[in-house]
């Protein structure tokens, strides 16, 4: 069973849209495709609306521990854990999925799921003001990612890279909230290399913004010791980066917003 996500649960199995179809007639790759679908769209929700995304993607959880598939779970548990630190006011509701997360991917030998568990720790310290702890948590997944990675056959190639580009976008996130941005945009520039390969919309959008707000942060910093010009060239950077983003952040949006 997942610990601490009951209280947002429901009882209904039903598939969005569809009231025939239950969830134990979808594939698991509907599973993970819809629980991306909802983590994106409860960034942009108010908190009702966050709420009816978390007990959805909760249910989606449920079927995918019943089925029992390690990897299928463990992408189900990153979802859910990281919707709830997105929502204010359930941010420790993702505690105890943090911790399933970590545990289950260690027990399975997930080794990037289990890099991106210590990632979203890692935010999850800072959030509550545990820069130190971040730090740790974040060493421990970079370290698992510098290692000689094999390629996970059972998800095939592009699914594993757009999990590790997904890792090391998360990792990178944290960095740049922590103020190591030489670290973040090295990180960065490796899950670039993995989302030009692999990447949808959706992944290609979301580097591109994080990617943006890391360069605007660092040539901040830049302005404030008095390294104009190497500040100038990071804001440069950024800009061109927000004027590019436009094209992939309307097809990354769900719905799709054609305009």
């Amino acid at each position: 069973m997942n610990r601490g996500c009951a209280p947002l649960r429901d009882d209904t199995t039903t598939v969005r849209d569809d009231p025939v179809t239950t969830l134990s007639e979808v594939s698991d790759a509907w599973l993970v495709g819809r629980a991306r679908e909802l983590n994106a769209v409860g960034q942009h929700s108010d908190p009702a609306g966050q709420r009816s995304t978390i007990r959805e993607a909760d249910n989606l959880l449920t079927e995918a521990q019943r089925r029992g598939e390690p990897r299928i779970v463990a992408q189900l548990l990153r979802h859910c854990a990281s919707m709830r630190m997105a929502s204010p006011g359930l941010v420790a509701s993702a505690d105890p999925l943090l911790d399933e997360l970590l545990l289950h991917t260690r027990r399975h030998g997930l080794d990037v799921l289990q890099a991106d568990a210590r990632a979203l720790r890692g935010r999850r310290a800072l959030l509550g003001g545990s820069e130190d702890i971040a730090l740790t948590e974040i060493a421990y997944g970079l370290a698992m990612l510098d290692d000689e990675l094999v390629p996970d056959r059972t998800l095939g190639r592009r699914s594993w890279e757009r999990l590790l580009a997904t890792a090391l976008i998360d990792i990178g996130l944290v960095l740049t909230q922590l103020g190591v941005y030489e670290m973040a945009d090295e990180v960065m520039t490796r899950a670039h290399q993995r989302i030009r390969e692999s990447g949808g919309p959706h992944e290609i959008a979301v580097h591109m913004i994080n990617r943006c707000r890391m360069l605007l942060g660092w040539g901040l910093r830049l302005e404030r010791i008095g390294q104009q010009t190497e500040a100038t060239g990071r804001f440069a950077t950024a800009s061109a980066i927000a004027v590019a983003v436009e094209g992939p952040w309307r097809e990354s949006l769900f719905p799709r917003v054609s305009d």
